[in-house]
């Protein structure tokens, strides 16, 4: 009787172990340090716990946005800027609900309150593991005619917008900069879309 005693004991304290083993492992995990970024660039993180990018380690500055624009990224010579605009949603999106319909809502706004606007094109891409709209336009910016790409990712139930623009002429140059902004990011507890069901 007292062995049978003893050998319950002894697995309820194996079962706790390994129960607190297990907490402790997903604990490190989830403190695990974030991935290096990648050469040439550093970590962004906004909001503490909210979101981080990686944007170039050197010769720019970080701006604080506003209401809908989180923050603001820009080249010291005003060559280029990354603006990342925050929506919240109603419903989270499924994959397969981020389509052309979706890519409609998005363009929508950007001809209606910017003028001059031309070249308006939107395609469906990954972008960094999430299903993302990605729109790019011309328009009259402040220092003259720019170019622009939105990225637009919706993520549970948050819409993130990173809006890389340039100069015309200096588009090409910063383009892999916007590609990396968006890339690189990540929601703090967010995982990726799955992808669409074919």
């Amino acid at each position: 009787m007292l062995r049978g005693v003893g050998v319950s004991r002894r697995v309820v304290t194996i079962g706790v172990a390994l129960v607190v083993l297990g907490l402790a492992g997903i604990s490190l995990r989830a403190q695990a340090p974030q991935a290096q970024p990648r050469k040439g660039y550093q970590l962004l993180r906004v909001l503490p716990e909210r979101f981080s990018c990686e944007y170039p380690a050197k010769d720019w500055d970080i701006v604080s946005g506003g209401a809908s624009s989180l923050v603001i990224v820009t080249q010291k010579k005003h060559e280029a800027t990354i603006v990342i605009e925050y929506q919240p949603m109603q419903l989270e999106l499924a994959a397969s609900e981020i389509d052309d319909n979706f890519a409609k809502l998005e363009v929508e706004p950007i001809t209606a309150r910017q003028s001059g606007v031309s070249g308006l094109s939107s395609k469906i891409l990954d972008v960094g593991g999430h299903r993302a709209i990605v729109i790019e336009y011309s328009r009259m910016g402040a220092m003259g005619q720019e170019h622009v790409r939105q990225y637009s990712m919706p993520i549970g139930k948050h819409l993130y917008r990173i809006v890389g623009s340039a100069p015309t002429a200096n588009f090409e140059k910063y383009a892999p900069t916007f590609e990396v902004a968006a890339a690189s990011f990540v929601i703090s507890g967010a995982p990726a879309a799955p992808a669409p069901k074919r």
